[in-house]
């Protein structure tokens, strides 16, 4: 037996599919009347072997067939051969490269602005398992697969990477893409003066609604150079920077700028305005409801934009309520928050607010709206409809027992705050669930 094999060397050979952490050899190798090997399977360039199971061999004619399947820690792609041993001397064939299918980690951005960045993600997981994704920009990292990056400073080179981390193969990238963000528009407009004390700033702009590094910078118009600026940030929507200047002297003048301030502290400006707060007019505030776009069969995250004008809000949030299904139903006319059993209410706070909305029914069309109540009545937002998802299984959860709401407040149809319930008039009840009734008492 020795002397066949050293005289003829035995044909062994191999194939082998492919995984992302594993790859299953198809391994070849001469058998038959004169030679019979005891052990075949593939080795790697470590001399480490992995021999095919007898349960797996096929015996075909002057040849054994079988297969071997091997993981990989990394992808391992030097010098497999096959083997086999025969009369206790083990035989190799030719050395092959073995290379893994990849993750194949990819992204684009889809959105650029002078100081943000949308990037998108996607990597091809199946037999591997993910452990993080994540972005670069120079030293910095973001996590997720879905991010926006802000902060950056305007007609400017970046270069951006995409990392794919899996348990079995480290970290993969993919290749870095350079961008430039936008140059930077910021136009100042003629401040609106809502009383002798406080006046709605504001200014153009193309820096994107996900930016929070924008505001304002106000001082008196003789006030000396060395003398440092008030400044307070501000909110973007639908291309216009606003904000909200208080505590302001009627009988002096004012100059005011708009102001972007990038990550490493880099100041950018439009022009100064000079206005007299003592020229006041009586403004409504300005109320935006922003695109809805995070929804679930169950839940939605809604955000909506509030600014007072000359009457101080009282109370501010969302409205929604179900449309039927049919996006193209009419929608509702104004009316007070929480009028109609159909409308459900729930209170917010802030110039940019934000709610999340529950217990929402799947597969359903809502409408949202903003709204924000002052003294002089109620002022609302765009009315913006959304599709739940349809639920995971025909089967629902079923109703849990839960506490009873607590009163939040009485309101009357115009939307003025109560002390308590108006006998002979319809008031408006509001819980601590976000919804709200009509109660009348006589």
């Amino acid at each position: 037996m020795y002397s066949f094999v050293a005289q003829s060397k035995p044909e062994l050979s191999f194939d082998y599919e492919p995984h992302q952490t594993y790859a299953v050899f198809n391994v070849r190798v001469s058998s038959g009347e004169r030679i019979q090997p005891s052990e075949f399977g593939v080795a790697n360039y470590m001399s480490h072997h992995y021999p095919v199971a007898s349960d797996d061999i096929e015996i075909g004619d002057g040849v054994k067939n079988g297969s071997v399947k091997v993981g990989f820690d990394k992808d391992d792609s030097y010098g497999w051969k096959p083997y086999a041993v025969y009369n206790g001397v083990y035989c190799y064939g030719e050395k092959k490269s073995v290379y893994l299918k990849e993750i194949d980690p990819t992204f684009q951005y889809n959105t650029i602005t002078p100081t943000t960045i949308k990037c998108v993600g996607q990597q091809t997981i199946e037999d591997a398992t993910l452990e993080r994704e994540y972005f670069t920009v120079g030293s910095k990292e973001y996590e997720g697969s879905d991010i926006t990056i802000t902060g950056l400073k305007p007609n400017t080179s970046y270069d951006i990477a995409y990392h794919v981390v899996t348990e079995e193969r480290g970290d993969e990238r993919s290749e870095r893409l350079e961008f430039r963000t936008q140059e930077l528009d910021l136009s100042i407009l003629r401040p609106k003066c809502v009383s002798s004390t406080c006046a709605i700033v504001a200014a153009e702009t193309n820096i994107s609604e996900d930016e929070p590094n924008v505001g304002f910078q106000w001082r008196k118009y003789d006030a000396p150079e060395t003398l440092p600026s008030n400044e307070g940030y501000a909110a973007i929507y639908d291309g216009r920077l606003e904000g909200y200047v208080k505590n302001l002297q009627p009988t002096s003048y004012y100059n005011v700028r708009a102001f972007y301030k990038a990550e490493d502290d880099t100041y950018y400006y439009s022009d100064w305005i000079t206005f007299d707060p003592s020229d006041f007019s009586y403004f409504e505030p300005t109320v935006h409801t922003y695109p809805i776009d995070e929804v679930t069969d169950s839940r939605a995250k809604v955000r909506g934009y509030a600014l007072a004008g000359t009457d101080e809000i009282t109370e501010q949030g969302f409205e929604y309520w179900a449309l039927g299904g049919d996006p193209s139903k009419a929608m509702r006319v104004k009316a007070a928050p929480g009028d109609g059993g159909d409308v459900s209410v729930v209170i917010a706070t802030g110039q940019v607010m934000t709610a999340e909305l529950t217990n929402l029914a799947p597969n359903t069309t809502y409408c949202c709206r903003a709204f924000v109540t002052t003294t002089g009545g109620t002022t609302y937002g765009e009315e913006q409809a959304f599709t739940t998802m349809a639920g995971p299984t025909g089967i629902y959860s079923a109703e849990t027992e839960k506490a009873e709401p607590t009163i939040m407040g009485y309101y009357d149809l115009g939307g003025r705050k109560l002390n308590g319930p108006a006998h002979g008039a319809v008031t408006i009840v509001r819980y601590s669930d976000g919804s709200a009734r009509k109660v009348l008492i006589k």
